[in-house]
């Protein structure tokens, strides 16, 4: 899976073609780094209903915003890092499946460098949706997850993958997942 940058502005998310630059600007809370370019970042719900049913399709972008500096370097498989979910995520009928401002958790899947390439993947672990915890995942499988790769030969700003506080990341769901009672825990 290839990770392209897009920068937030106005409600849209406009491609960059930056070279090699898998490490999001430090400081900067409108770079992102995702795995698709369909996202619609949408005005917060004023309050979040709970989920009865809603399903997300196979597909579904969820664009979450980074609480805490994760770094190649230094990750650990396991970790859990907290987010917040950026805009609604809707269903495929335009019903709220995920209101804007909820809060998640991503794990490090795998963190580490191979000759001269670092390399981060993540996976988008649990949303909290009105008071109620879901893990996206089936068995040992997750259902959202994304990667990045850095070539350290392209200098010094390449050592490793970098995604500073206030990042947003984009996951897309691999499977279709549906918001029920009986799956918050």
């Amino acid at each position: 899976m290839r990770v392209s940058h897009t920068v937030r502005r106005y409600g849209t998310l406009v491609p960059l073609l930056l070279a090699g630059c898998g490490r999001a600007q430090q400081g900067n809370p409108e770079t992102a780094i995702h795995a698709s370019a369909t996202v619609s970042a949408a005005t917060p719900s004023p309050t979040p209903a709970p989920p009865t049913g809603t399903l997300l399709g196979r597909g579904a972008a969820i664009l979450v915003e980074t609480s805490d500096v994760i770094d190649s370097g230094n990750a650990r498989v396991g970790t859990l890092s907290h987010v917040t979910v950026v805009g609604d995520v809707k269903g495929p009928e335009g019903k709220v499946a995920v209101p804007a401002l909820s809060s998640g958790t991503v794990v490090i899947l795998e963190a580490g460098k191979k000759e001269r390439r670092s390399y981060l993947k993540l996976a988008l672990y649990q949303l909290s949706v009105a008071n109620r915890s879901f893990l996206l995942s089936r068995g040992s499988k997750h259902l959202a997850e994304m990667e990045s790769v850095e070539d350290s030969a392209r200098g010094e700003g390449h050592r490793s993958v970098h995604i500073a506080r206030g990042t947003l990341l984009e996951f897309t769901l691999s499977e279709p997942y549906q918001f029920d009672a009986e799956k918050a825990r």
